[in-house]
């Protein structure tokens, strides 16, 4: 595997959700070659210079946090109630083992747990199929009373998807991987790649992405940029019983450039000027066939920059298993490094 490739693997494996960024962080900062300089804001941004001044105030961005859950209390019987920290569908979550990472377990105690509900052959005719909601799973850590699972964690202790990354099918091939938290990760490993690369500009490592832009927020109004490239994974539904325009963007068809999406308005010149560059420098691409979700252009956007989005197809978001392919994840870094060209 490539270095690119190296980061996302070992960026995937650490937890970091909104809030809770800081080992994502520290990694990145080890990981950051010499001639650029970093600082860290009061919320927790990590901001990147390099030495060389480019001709544009352009601002590379991807963001450090992932999904997670929160735990909020215990029941009598030392079940644990929670709440999400970003968007997560009660199916993705069931049955899914957690770890919980609180300080009095230390790095290497973690605790698991699995997310239940109720058994479905208990289930009523009219319930049995319909989605559980979140506020109705709970998370068993395998104790039987509310002291016991109170001794263990605390509320606001966060739990993670306990799910490795590796390769999908044929593990020899490689060009599919999986793991949790590729959405963003793999912005943080192409932001590592670009600097490697000896790109000029500021790479900015945002946090708290998922419950509503706020790094993004601070950064844009900080950094005033002039031009914003955000590195993103965007919803791949190239999946059975979906067809055209909504599979939005399909798997080993290259790198995601949007239009519009559910937060941005993205600069339209930008937009025509990316498939120019890609068709330039045989790289990949393709649009976004729908204007859903949203990413931190949108903070980037109101605070006056031009916005281009630059995404790998990714099946499965805000799951337990992201699954990408990395020649997809090859185009979107290819065409972050040649955007100088057109700004």
């Amino acid at each position: 595997m490539s270095r690119l490739h190296d980061d996302l693997r070992e960026l995937c494996g650490i937890n970091g959700c909104a809030g809770d960024e800081s080992r994502v962080r520290d990694a990145v900062v080890s990981r950051i070659p010499q001639g650029y300089a970093h600082a860290a804001d009061p919320l927790g941004n990590l901001i990147v210079k390099s030495q060389a001044i480019p001709h544009t105030n352009i601002v590379y961005s991807a963001h450090m946090d992932e999904v997670a859950f929160i735990a909020t209390s215990a029941d009598d019987d030392g079940f644990l109630r929670f709440i999400n920290v970003g968007g997560i569908s009660p199916s993705a979550a069931l049955g899914k083992t957690v770890v919980f990472c609180a300080s009095k377990f230390g790095a290497d105690t973690p605790l698991f747990g699995v997310v239940g509900h109720g058994a479905y052959h208990l289930l009523k005719d009219d319930d049995a199929d319909k989605q559980p909601k979140l506020d109705e799973l709970f998370i068993d850590i395998g104790v039987s009373s509310k002291e016991e699972a109170e001794a263990l964690v605390s509320p606001g202790d966060i739990a993670y998807f306990a799910s490795e990354f590796s390769a999908v099918g044929d593990a020899t091939d490689g060009s599919l991987v999986r793991g949790k938290a590729i959405d963003d990760r793999l912005g943080c490993a192409v932001l590592l790649e670009l600097m490697r690369r000896g790109v000029a500009g500021t790479f900015v490592f945002t946090v708290q992405e998922e419950v509503g832009a706020r790094g993004a927020q601070a950064a844009a109004f900080l950094l005033k940029p002039e031009v914003s490239v955000v590195i993103e994974s965007t919803t791949a539904c190239d999946v059975p019983e979906v067809s055209g325009a909504k599979q939005i963007c399909k798997f080993n068809e290259g790198a995601v450039v949007s239009f519009m999406d559910g937060g941005t308005v993205y600069d339209r010149q930008l937009y025509k000027s990316a498939f120019e560059l890609a068709e330039k420098h045989n790289i990949k691409i393709q649009p976004k066939t729908a204007a859903t979700g949203g990413n931190d252009s949108r903070a980037f956007q109101r605070g006056g920059a031009r916005c281009i989005a630059i995404s790998a197809p990714t099946r499965y978001l805000h799951t337990a298993s992201n699954i990408i392919s990395l020649d997809d994840l090859d185009a979107v870094c290819d065409l972050a490094e040649k955007i100088c060209e057109i700004v």
